[in-house]
């Protein structure tokens, strides 16, 4: 039997929360509080829409006031209501996978059932013979890369493996004077794509992105 939360449903092994805005409220809030919950566990999930419910209940609230205030729909009102954010669990700083994961089995062994914690350890050793000595980096943590523009000219700049390429792409524009609209990068013999995150192509301090015309019609 598959698992049912109110308020939540499961697509592609991830929970993400949907609730509708009352009718008479829409032209200021739109038509529902959506938002992934980014975890594929029930418990996790659940915990999280109670407290997205009641960020819901508070916008609600306070969009009710402003409906009891006669505001007109063409007047540009700010709920001030702080929704959560939520992200995947990640592993920072600079420290070997191998240590990381040996604090992490520590912890694991002290909540798991056996059958779990065996899987989990194969899993994690299997890891570590592979890139125990590897350190992992923090995806917020910035470093510098090279970019040869179109004219062979070198520019350095600043990116962090969770930022945008978009937001990469207008920090080039600006050292080059090119709008961002016209520019495309390879990198690592991939060609990157607006929308994805600068760590989706495996690059790191001193890798050197190349830039390439971008088609418009």
């Amino acid at each position: 039997m598959s698992i049912q939360i109110k308020y939540a449903y499961r697509r592609h092994n991830t929970w993400t929360y949907r609730r509708t805005y009352p009718q008479h409220l829409r032209d200021l809030l739109g038509s529902s509080l959506k938002q992934s919950l980014k975890t594929s566990d029930a418990k996790i999930a659940r915990k999280r829409v109670e407290e997205l419910n009641t960020k819901f209940t508070d916008i609600v609230q306070e969009a009710e006031g402003h409906a009891a205030e006669n505001d007109t729909p063409s007047e540009s009102r700010q709920i001030g209501v702080a929704v959560p954010r939520y992200h995947r669990a990640r592993f920072l700083g600079q420290r070997p996978v191998a240590e990381l994961a040996a604090k992490y089995l520590t912890e694991a062994s002290e909540r798991l059932r056996p059958g779990s914690f065996k899987s989990v350890r194969f899993a994690l050793e299997l890891l570590v013979s592979h890139v125990g000595e590897a350190q992992a980096r923090d995806p917020r943590k910035s470093y510098w890369v090279f970019v040869e523009d179109l004219q062979g000219k070198t520019h350095q700049v600043s990116t962090f493996d969770d930022e945008n390429v978009i937001c990469f792409a207008e920090k080039v524009s600006a050292k080059t004077g090119v709008p961002f609209l016209l520019l495309s990068f390879i990198v690592n013999e991939q060609q990157v794509e607006f929308g994805r995150r600068v760590g989706d192509y495996e690059v790191g301090p001193d890798c050197s992105f190349r830039m390439t015309g971008r088609l418009i019609e």
